[in-house]
């Protein structure tokens, strides 16, 4: 007896001492670090606003500093952390899309294929220029190659596009600009007619009713795009000068966002596509029929009673067009913060794991899989994969969580590689430059209005590393005035050392 009460003596002791010298350790450098970080964020320009941060030391574990950690934000395109993490953990890095080109019918003898041909998507969002040195219609190009190789001039039946893996967006093309085609106006050479309306790139999937006219530079110039309701036809009317510079506008209807540029002597604006996959299908009977394959058909999609109904066994594989590994589609994610890519993403793990990709789904397969690492996934609310909702609603220590899962899995490096590095590239090139945190600062930004976050990892001038969220909402400051705050938590945490 007397010896197990010695031992546990000791343990008290033990306890005791350890505590304190750890006490003693956290004072000389970790108070003057918290006493930091409470400064800059007693910052008067968000008194009114609601802040909440996490920092957590990964080689004590301590946390560094908290604040509403167990808070419900809108965690902008913080969101794809979530989305990405999960989608590398569950698929792997070397996972990749294929869409597949199949003939349906036999071919004569010359050459002729009396049947359809049918694009089998799988939600891939890379067919476009991205990876392909910007030629947006490489892949297609390639597809008629291989037709022509196997010796197929005529389709008797269409090019029908297959996108039932997903509720919508099963089947992209995406043309660089997140499923949008330009349209371009550009003047005629005399004043007084019609301007010429073209696409890039050329297709018959939209009908134009041309009510332009060309004038004289001295004249008020302005070009209208008016798309019909329930139909591929666009009214473009108004007037276009001889020497009109470039006015290129990128729309998309659904978010209503506008982007600007200038150069060049036309006028072109871009418009986002109501049907995907018939679009899709458009562009490859289009390329088709300018390749030497000419194509009796109307493009269509066919819906999940017909695709039911196709066996494989009538049909044949005529090209196959392979993804870049997912490896490679996180940097665009992350870093570029492509929401497209992020949104088809969790509906790709909502189409893998529970047989139809749509939001919901992936969003549960997200849940399940944050749940499965301590989150508590009843508290995470997920409309989509990019952030862009604004019913997304997330806990900073919820991110922290998922940091801190990453930072010791073995698909780490993939993951830390995909996020925009602080002065370098992606979305914080140009911040904490000329600072400790340059090229330190591994973090993913968020923004929408009135709404600002940043989470990553820092690591300090003696080499520990931090894990860090910052979420910031409903603030009246400028947007910059928000990132500034961020930038200095992350420099003062790149300038922490605790040999001081």
């Amino acid at each position: 007896m007397l010896r197990y009460r010695n031992i546990v003596l000791l343990c008290i002791l033990l306890n005791v001492f350890g505590c304190a010298a750890f006490r003693t350790v956290e004072t000389v450098p970790t108070v003057r670090l918290k006493q930091d970080i409470r400064e800059a964020l007693e910052d008067p320009n968000f008194y009114n606003a609601n802040l909440g941060v996490y920092i957590e030391s990964l080689k004590t574990g301590e946390i560094i500093y908290k604040q509403n950690p167990y808070k419900l934000f809108m965690p902008a395109s913080n969101v794809k952390l979530f989305t990405t993490s999960t989608a590398l953990v569950r698929l792997g890095p070397d996972f990749t899309y294929k869409t597949v080109l199949y003939s349906r019918g036999k071919v004569s003898e010359e050459g002729i294929l009396q049947g359809d041909l049918l694009i089998k998507g799988s939600g891939d969002p890379t067919i476009s220029g991205r990876f392909t040195d910007g030629n947006i219609l490489r892949t297609f190009e390639n597809w008629a190659d291989s037709l022509k190789i196997s010796g197929i001039k005529h389709i008797e039946g269409a090019v029908i596009a297959d996108a039932t893996c997903f509720d919508s967006n099963g089947l992209v093309f995406n043309n660089n600009n997140n499923n949008r085609i330009q349209i371009i106006v550009k003047p005629a050479a005399a004043v007084g007619e019609p301007a010429e309306i073209t696409t890039n790139p050329p297709t018959t999937y939209f009908t134009f009713i041309n009510k332009t006219y060309t004038v004289n530079p001295t004249k008020t110039q302005h070009i209208r795009l008016q798309p019909m309701v329930d139909t591929n036809e666009i009214i473009v009317d108004g007037t276009i000068s001889t020497d009109q510079n470039l006015y290129s506008r990128s729309l998309s209807i659904s978010t209503d966002r506008n982007l600007y540029s200038r150069s060049g002597n036309l006028y072109s604006r871009s418009r986002s596509i109501n049907n995907p996959a018939l679009y899709t299908a458009t562009v490859l009977t289009d390329l088709l029929e300018s390749m030497g394959i000419t194509v009796n058909g109307e493009p269509r999609v066919i819906d999940e009673s017909e695709h039911k109904e196709i066996t494989e066994s009538e049909l044949t594989i005529r090209a196959t067009y392979t993804s870049p590994p997912l490896s490679e589609l996180l940097k665009a994610i992350n870093k570029s913060s492509d929401n497209f890519y992020a949104d088809q993403l969790l509906k790709t793990l909502g189409y893998e794991f529970k047989g139809l990709g749509s939001f919901s789904n992936g969003a549960e397969v997200v849940r399940e899989f944050v749940g499965s690492i301590g989150i508590n996934s009843e508290q995470v609310f997920l409309s989509d994969g990019s952030g862009l909702s604004r019913y997304n609603l997330i806990m900073p220590v919820q991110i922290a969580m998922l940091l801190k899962y990453m930072r010791y899995h073995p698909y780490y490096r993939y993951f830390y590689d995909s996020l925009p590095v602080a002065g370098v590239d992606g979305t914080i090139e140009s911040r904490m430059r000329h600072t400790a945190a340059e090229n330190i600062v591994h973090a993913k930004t968020g923004t929408l209005r009135f709404v600002r976050a940043l989470s990553g990892y820092v690591v300090s001038k003696d080499n520990e590393e931090f894990i860090v969220s910052i979420l910031i909402n409903h603030y009246t400051t400028p947007t910059s005035t928000s990132a500034e705050i961020q930038d200095r938590l992350f420099v003062i945490l790149a300038n922490f050392s605790r040999e001081r």
